[in-house]
């Protein structure tokens, strides 16, 4: 699997989240707010931090959906590197 590092060769990867979209009228906002929560809660689990932007897109399967969120992610200081 390729790894991005950042400009001082840090590895970095994307961390990613699927929320389920239950219902139509659930405002896409309070979707992303709760997988950004998640991922974050993750990053800070896993000892990571943030290092990028989140992206967000829509996934449409046939019976479902979901929202990803998706951001890019760097060893905390004293973090564990998951790539070794």
């Amino acid at each position: 699997m390729p790894v991005n590092v950042t400009e001082r060769g840090i590895p970095m990867f994307d961390l990613v989240e699927h929320v389920p979209i239950k219902s139509s009228k659930v405002k896409i906002l309070l979707l992303q707010e709760r997988a950004m929560d998640s991922v974050c809660e993750r990053a800070t689990t896993l000892q990571y931090r943030i290092a990028g932007e989140f992206t967000f897109r829509v996934i449409e399967l046939p019976l479902s959906s979901y929202l990803e969120c998706r951001v890019p992610v760097i060893p905390a200081e004293g973090g564990v590197d998951l790539e070794r």
